[in-house]
């Protein structure tokens, strides 16, 4: 009976396991398409999970991209309760190391009560001084959390977020002056993962 009670999860496996695999895939060419990296580095996390890609661009003003990919185990058939009790969902991270950046200080917002963002907007803030002013802004019909240090650059947060939110599920924008650093964090689909890059990389050379 074990056994037969095990065809199903045997099934969807393989299943999910080649759509997941051509998922990474397509995100991964997507990115290399669009940054046409002069050196590039990959780490796996986990069989399935995600991967992390570092790439040298050194080209405009871009010097690096970092690019993080997670998914939740949707291949594991006896998981699945527990992703949707979670709410888990994929991510993709996306930094870049700028040569040039007009703004100074820091400005971050970010999707309230998207536990994500708001646990790696936390490891980002720590116990930096000064500390971040918090507050809210309403972008269309949305109200998102926002830290800052100055007004400028939580302007330009904004506006960045606006534009990229119509090619992808935008969950946090962030600028660092102190890293000369761009991060947005999205619930990616393929669909539209082109365009939204090549705006990306038009936003950053706006940003010197």
């Amino acid at each position: 009976m074990i056994i037969i009670a095990s065809f199903p999860a045997v099934i969807w496996f393989y299943k999910f396991r080649k759509m997941m695999i051509r998922r990474q895939i397509a995100i991964l060419k997507k990115a290399e398409e669009a940054f046409k990296p002069r050196d590039k580095r990959y780490t796996v996390h986990g069989y399935l999970v995600g991967f992390t890609g570092k790439y040298w661009v050194n080209r405009g003003n871009i010097i690096k991209a970092w690019i993080y990919y997670v998914t939740p185990p949707y291949h594991v058939f006896f998981y699945l309760p527990v992703i949707q009790a979670l709410k888990k969902k994929e991510r993709l991270d996306v930094t870049l190391e700028l040569r040039e950046l007009k703004y100074s200080g820091e400005a971050h917002i970010a999707v309230p009560g998207d536990g994500y963002v708001r646990r790696t907007l936390g490891i980002d803030l720590g116990k930096k001084k000064p500390k971040p002013v918090e507050t809210r802004v309403n972008i269309g019909s949305k109200t998102l959390l926002a830290y800052y240090t100055n007004n400028e650059t939580l302007d330009s947060v904004v506006k960045i977020y606006k534009e990229l939110s119509s090619f992808q599920d935008v969950r946090r924008v962030s600028i660092d002056s102190s890293r000369r650093g761009l991060h947005i964090s999205i619930i990616p689909r393929v669909e539209g993962l082109e365009e939204f890059l090549d705006k990306l990389i038009g936003i950053a050379e706006s940003l010197r």
